[in-house]
């Protein structure tokens, strides 16, 4: 046994039963390989929902489950605050070659829940979460490989037992279109926004940045032409001066997309690349408002957390986001600089009338997404795979 953070995790050897063997009714097993990856949105859900399964399984007065267990590949180590999910250090490897070959044969017997657009192949019990559709949608955004091989991966899941969720309607019927995976055998459980409630916001980031309060648009995601900061950038140009700074948050997955994204410093844009928690609350709420014309999102989770932070929100007309956005958000033409400059100079212009009114709509519309109703979901599908409940209607 080792000692991580305070966290004991288990080697291989120490499971009852053998190498890798969790079995028996009810047993559950979480699929650790995002705790290697770098953090998006897709690292960001399944982190809360692991932290959000925790806290309410310790919550419960007596064991739900058999066991449950979170498997991680050996050079990973497990949020330090686990208190009922018990961290499992599996195998050598790493990557896909870890997730096909050695969590497959550590997790079998055990019911397999996988959260971040990846699983092994050949579980016989599995849910897989699969987050959007955007390689279907836009293949060039993607290195040959990568798509070819999710492209694969989908194809042989869909073809087995496992059952799907993804995290909006719209990434629902996506999912549906370009894999091919019916509607009957997804489910649809949120992102949420309140992870940053109870972090105190980091001011004295924005003091060494030079940003003062409302005098900044903020833009989230500068790694890909997807997100359309360049968008952004073009109608600042619009804007009568004096013009409000843009301050882009985001890295580049280099292995992942194929074409650039903005060019770090150009201009008078000020790009941070990735930032604390507590420097991004306070982004938020300082920020004149948030432009997020993205021209496709399966959830689109920036825009929530800048509502429950109150943080007035621009977002486009696409994909997920009137979904999650209701009527909390100015809505752009993401193909229009014109379009998103209007909006940004009514904030400007409009007084604290227009604000307030979306700061209001924006704190009752992230109220509706939270992680322990997220995870009440995934509960509920979680026993209905162990066939402890029927299949509720979706």
């Amino acid at each position: 046994m080792r000692e991580e953070q305070g966290v004991a995790c288990l080697e291989p050897a120490q499971f009852p039963g053998g190498y890798g063997s969790p079995s028996g009714d009810g047993a559950i097993v979480i699929n650790g390989r995002f705790l290697g990856q770098n953090l998006t949105g897709v690292q960001r859900y399944a982190g809360q929902m692991l932290r959000a399964l925790d806290a309410r399984l310790a919550a419960d007065p007596t064991p739900r489950f058999a066991s449950v267990e979170l498997h991680m590949p050996h050079d990973c180590s497990p949020p330090p605050d686990l208190r009922v999910i018990r961290p499992v250090r599996v195998g050598r490897r790493g990557g896909h070659l870890w997730e096909q070959l050695e969590l497959s044969r550590s997790t079998r017997g055990a019911l397999l829940v996988n959260l971040t657009n990846s699983a092994p192949l050949f579980h016989p019990r599995q849910i897989v979460t699969i987050h959007d559709a955007v390689i279907g949608v836009f293949p060039g955004n993607y290195r040959f490989a990568y798509r070819a091989w999710y492209r694969l991966l989908y194809a042989g899941l869909r073809l087995g037992p496992a059952t799907f969720v993804t995290v909006s309607r719209f990434s629902a019927g996506e999912i549906e279109r370009y894999f091919g995976i019916g509607r009957d055998r997804l489910r649809v459980i949120p992102n949420a926004c309140d992870h940053l409630n109870e972090l105190p916001a980091d001011h004295e980031a924005l003091r060494r940045w030079g940003l003062d309060r409302g005098g900044y648009i903020l833009a989230v995601g500068g790694g890909s032409w997807l997100k359309n900061v360049e968008s952004v950038e073009a109608a600042l140009d619009l804007m009568a001066p004096p013009r409000p700074r843009l301050v882009v948050v985001g890295r580049r997955e280099a292995h992942v997309f194929s074409r650039k994204g903005g060019t770090e410093g150009e201009g008078a844009a000020l790009h941070l690349g990735t930032v604390t928690d507590e420097a991004m609350k306070a982004l938020y709420e300082r920020a004149l408002c948030l432009v997020f014309p993205s021209f496709y999102e399966g959830f689109g989770l920036p825009p929530l957390e800048a509502m429950g932070n109150g943080c007035p929100v621009i977002v486009s007309d696409a994909a997920s986001l009137p979904e999650v956005c209701g009527d909390a958000a100015l809505y752009c033409d993401p193909a229009s600089p014109a379009s998103i400059a209007r909006h940004v100079d009514s904030l400007r212009d409009g007084g604290p009338a227009l604000r307030g009114r979306l700061i209001g709509l924006g704190f009752d519309r992230a109220a509706n997404y939270g992680w322990t109703k997220s995870v009440s979901m995934l509960l509920e599908l979680i026993e209905e795979q162990l066939g402890r409940k029927p299949a509720s209607s979706r």
